[in-house]
Formats: C-alpha cells, sequence, structure tokens
C-alpha cells in the first residue's frame, strides 16, 4: 500500500477538531471529499485519482465500472478514517 505519512497528531482544540467517522462518510459521496475536510489535499486528489483508475481498469477488465471501483472506494475510505484518527484521535478534546 502506499506509505505517504501524515502530519503528527499536534495540539488539537475542540474548534479545530474533525470527526475520523464524517470524514470517511464524506469519502463515500466523493471520493477525496473526506482528506479535504481533513485539509490533506494532495491525499485527497490521489485518492481520487485511485478510484478513477480502479474504475476505468474494471470498465477495461471487466466491461463494468463497479467491481474495481468499489474495491478502490473502500480502501480509500478504510485509508481516510485511518490518517483523521491518527490526526486527530477518536474523541473531541475536553471529552
Amino acid at each position: 500500500m502506499l506509505n505517504i505519512q501524515s502530519t503528527p497528531n499536534k495540539e488539537i482544540t475542540k474548534e479545530k477538531w474533525k470527526s475520523p467517522t464524517g470524514a470517511a462518510f464524506l469519502n463515500i459521496l466523493i471520493a477525496g471529499l473526506g482528506f479535504a475536510y481533513i485539509s490533506e489535499w494532495t491525499k485527497a486528489v490521489l485518492s481520487f485519482i485511485i478510484v478513477w483508475i480502479f474504475g476505468i481498469v474494471s470498465v477495461l477488465v471487466f466491461g463494468n465500472v463497479f467491481i474495481l471501483a468499489i474495491v478502490g472506494y473502500i480502501l480509500v475510505i478504510a485509508w481516510t478514517y485511518d490518517v483523521a484518527k491518527k490526526k486527530y484521535g477518536l474523541q473531541k478534546p475536553g471529552k
């Protein structure tokens, strides 16, 4: 898999905290939107491209865009959740 380091967990205030679950959900809507939500712009573009590549390969090999595109989406959603969890933690600060 890709070995892209995320930014280290800094002092996160309640106002700046972002939900890993919310980031994963946004990625379900549009590939890369979850990374944009947590300000990981390079990963946002990369994840969008990954899902498109999976879709194109799926059309060329199977004649159906959904077979590999779903696999790409699942990988990107899991990746987004993992990066957001490492960057922000699972709970808002102060809880």
